[in-house]
This record gives structure tokens, sequence and C-alpha cells, in this order.
């Protein structure tokens, strides 16, 4: 009986890859999160969320009720900054440049 042999893995995709994998880590993302973090007062709602949205790309937030969702998608229009009890930290970048500077037009 023949020994099983062993495959070199690196000659085959990653099953589990995301399919645009390689075009991913060429192209800049139309919005990039980086370690957001939003308080509500003493409630941290939500804890160092970073991710990249491409602008041919279909992106889905999933999650049951009250896990982050709609607060994660506030960040990104700033409509958190209406609630006065609001603390948002980290980088939300649109095209690569910080949403929250103060030369961004929030209009």
């Amino acid at each position: 009986m023949a020994e099983p042999s062993i495959q070199n893995t690196d000659t085959f995709p990653d099953p589990g890859a995301h399919p645009h994998q390689d075009r991913a880590n060429e192209r800049k993302p139309k919005m990039r999160a980086t370690e957001v973090n939003v308080h509500y007062g003493e409630k941290h709602a939500i804890k160092d969320v970073s991710l990249d949205i491409h602008s041919d790309d279909v992106t889905a937030l999933i999650g049951p009720s009250g896990c982050g969702k709609s607060t994660f998608l506030r960040c990104f229009n700033r409509m958190n900054d209406t609630v006065p009890s609001a603390v948002v930290s980290g980088m939300i970048e649109l095209e690569g440049r910080d949403i929250h500077d103060r030369d961004v037009d929030v209009v």
C-alpha cells in the first residue's frame, strides 16, 4: 500500500477565501472603519469594529436586534453627532479622508 502523499496547497486556491481576495488587496476601499467604538453614556455599544467597504461589493450587516448594526451605520453618516450622550472614537474614512476632519462638509 502506497504512502499518502502531501500536496503543496500553495498552488490551490483557499476554498474559504473571499472570491475577490486578490483584487481586494490591490483596491482601495471606498469607506474604511478602523477600531470604531461607540459609547452612549456608560453603555459601550460598539467595540473595536474595523471594516473595509469597496464600491463594487455588496456589504450586509447581519445580526440580532440590539447588536449595534444601526449604531455602526449611524457612524458612517455621522448621525451619532446629533445624540448628546454618544461618543464615537476610531477612524472612519471616505475615499481615504477622515469624515471627522473639520474641512469635511457633513451636508
